[in-house]
């Protein structure tokens, strides 16, 4: 998820059960400069950014040559696991995959949060807190980079802020907006070749019902949509702390 990592719950109460009796074994692809990482260049991870799951499914390929690889992703990660299939299509070293609360259409998604008080000053400003939180950890290797104002940065409120001061400076975006809609995954779903699934609520306010791709599952084999009424953003919580969500995802393979 956006500046989260292998400490995150959600992600822990999913693989709980799968590696309870022994029978998997897990492995976290925590994003550059998260989860108190560090980073040795001036940038970090953006929602297109693929190359850091392809290297760890190559050297997992490569360490467990016989054994079936399955991919999991929760939010930001979600949309760039969809691309990262989308990108390796038939020749995929994954035999399949589930997609967590992927936003899919981030031009969508931002706009829905900016639409709204609650959106703007809830979400998205606490996700733009985060990633300003997530820089100034990183800043000192981040401010090598001469495309980047770190005053500009240390300015900005919301998450369209701060990809328009960091993201876009970055990679050449020339607006926020070019960069939502290159980063996207919904195209890439017609170019992934393995079973996928993906659980979406509809009452997400970031990964938005906006955004689903109903029309686009209609038309591939590969892909299923589950969708609930209820559940918000990689919640799905229950009576007692867990999270419904975890049945659907592990249920088809434990």
């Amino acid at each position: 998820g956006l500046s989260g990592g292998s400490h995150e719950l959600y992600l822990r109460h999913v693989l709980a059960p799968l590696i309870a009796d022994g029978s998997w074994e897990a492995c976290v692809v925590n994003a550059r400069g998260c989860a108190q990482t560090k980073i040795t260049s001036g940038v970090l991870y953006n929602a297109r950014a693929t190359w850091d799951v392809r290297q760890a499914v190559k050297w997992l390929r490569k360490t467990f040559p016989n054994r079936p690889l399955f991919g999991i992703g929760f939010s930001l990660g979600a949309n760039i696991l969809a691309n990262y299939l989308g990108e390796e299509g038939e020749a995929c070293q994954l035999k399949a995959a589930v997609l967590c609360a992927n936003p899919w259409n981030l031009d969508a998604s931002s706009l829905a949060l900016q639409r709204t008080y609650l959106g703007l000053n809830a979400y998205s400003k606490v996700m733009g807190q985060n990633m300003r939180r997530l820089f100034e950890e990183h800043v000192e290797e981040i401010s090598k980079n001469p495309r980047i104002d770190v005053e500009e940065v240390r300015r900005v409120t919301y998450l369209h802020e701060f990809d328009r001061a960091v993201q876009c400076a970055s990679w050449g975006y020339p607006t926020e907006g070019a960069y939502y809609r290159d980063a996207s995954s919904i195209d890439s779903l017609f170019a992934i070749r393995i079973p996928f699934f993906t659980v979406q609520a509809e009452d997400d306010p970031i990964a938005t019902i906006d955004a689903l791709p109903f029309q686009e599952f209609s038309q591939t084999p590969y892909g299923v949509m589950l969708t609930t009424s209820w559940g918000g953003h990689l919640g799905w919580f229950e009576l007692g702390g867990g999270r419904w969500f975890v049945k659907p995802v592990c249920r088809p393979i434990i």
